[in-house]
């Protein structure tokens, strides 16, 4: 090949390298574009990228229906303002981003704030925005008004409530009926009549239990995702609850091991509930044992709370759906050992709703470990 037919070759390489290049840039160009008119087509959803530190970097038309502001106004602003002066008093836009790079991502429901000051119940996500290479780019938030489903949520639930009031109150007058009776067949020594009378006051304290618990579940879907929600001590909390509960039982004795140091934000009255209701299943559930074991122990950016028994445990094919709403083990059935299935429903739902997990370990016979975690607050003073 002469030499001149050489160049001529590479000059040809040359140019089809660069309009290949010039090609790949379109393509990539048009591909970008295509994908911020999708972002910005999407109406329904404030969808927005965030810097590492929480400032907004990109916004789509549906965060300026969605909480009011346009592009020129929110872009190098942060994300925190979206949220209500109480929630950030309490670092929950922080918490939430530390969330979303610790965990993978953060959900979570809770009132935002538009431009105007008006407020709006919404659900959000947030996740860590990473390129190829796997370095941190920022965040991705994604929000949705459900104003709607709330407030749809919030008649259901006060139908729930006003139910079990209505069934609890001829219910305290059936059990104190009940209780005159078994006075008078005790000074009548009619055993057989006693008898029948105490099974009669056996199922009204089930029932009694049903309807508190239905109470509890309209409760918390009323109020769990309206707290404010304070700065609480996790320690002196779970030792206060296992004292209150150690008064009423004689059976086992409950053995605190282990301390946090941590604080974390929620409602003190519901973390309190969770360990009642943990607590109560251990003794419950473990009739031929005599201990529960309660341990406190920080796991990463987390307070972890695990409440160990020595009972009938949990069959491996229940422990994936143990914390739905009715479900029960075939085994803890067959033993007659009464409950409704929501105890373990009522926890989860409160501890997801701190932003935390729960989770549990079980080999059927040696018993049970329930554990949640919750996210402390950094820097707590």
């Amino acid at each position: 090949m002469s030499k001149q037919r050489v160049m001529m070759s590479n000059q040809a390489s040359k140019k089809k390298a660069t309009l290949n290049a010039k090609g790949i840039e379109v393509s990539v160009a048009r591909g970008e574009e295509r994908y911020h008119l999708l972002v910005d087509s999407v109406k329904e959803y404030a969808m927005m990228l965030l810097d590492a530190n929480g400032r907004v970097i990109e916004w789509n038309s549906g965060g300026t229906n969605l909480l009011g502001y346009t592009e020129e106004e929110i872009v190098g602003k942060n994300f925190s303002r979206f949220f209500t002066l109480e929630d950030r008093k309490l670092g929950k836009p922080k918490i939430e981003l530390q969330m979303a790079l610790e965990k993978g991502r953060a959900d979570d429901e809770n009132w935002l704030v538009r431009k105007d000051k008006s407020r709006f119940w919404a659900s959000g996500l947030s996740m860590p925005l990473r390129d190829k290479a796997n370095n941190f780019l920022g965040f991705v938030k994604i929000v949705r008004d459900l104003t709607d489903r709330k407030e749809l949520d919030q008649h259901r639930e006060d139908f729930i409530s006003l139910a079990s009031h209505e069934l609890r109150t001829p219910l305290t007058s059936i059990k104190g009926y009940v209780q005159l009776l078994q006075k008078h067949l005790v000074r009548s020594d009619d055993s057989k009549a006693l008898n029948i009378v105490s099974k009669l006051e056996e199922q009204v304290n089930r029932q009694e239990s049903m309807i508190r618990e239905l109470l509890d579940v309209a409760k918390l879907q009323a109020t769990a995702t309206s707290h404010e929600g304070t700065i609480i001590e996790v320690d002196p909390l779970v030792r206060d609850s296992v004292e209150e509960l150690q008064t009423h039982m004689t059976t086992h004795k409950l053995i605190v091991k282990g301390s946090s140091g941590k604080k974390i934000v929620g409602d003190d009255q519901q973390i309190r509930q969770v360990m009642v209701n943990l607590l109560t299943n251990a003794v419950k559930y473990s009739p031929d044992a005599n201990e529960v074991i309660i341990h406190l122990a920080v796991t990463g950016k987390d307070v972890t709370v695990s409440v160990q028994d020595f009972g009938v445990g949990i069959p491996k094919k229940y422990q994936g759906r143990i914390f739905d709403r009715f479900v029960r083990a075939d085994n803890v059935t067959k033993k007659s050992i009464a409950g409704y299935g929501l105890g373990l429903y009522i926890a989860s739902e409160i501890v997801k709703h701190h932003n935390g997990t729960i989770k549990v370990k079980s080999t059927v016979g040696k018993g049970a470990t329930f554990s949640f975690s919750i996210p402390f607050v950094e820097n707590e003073s």
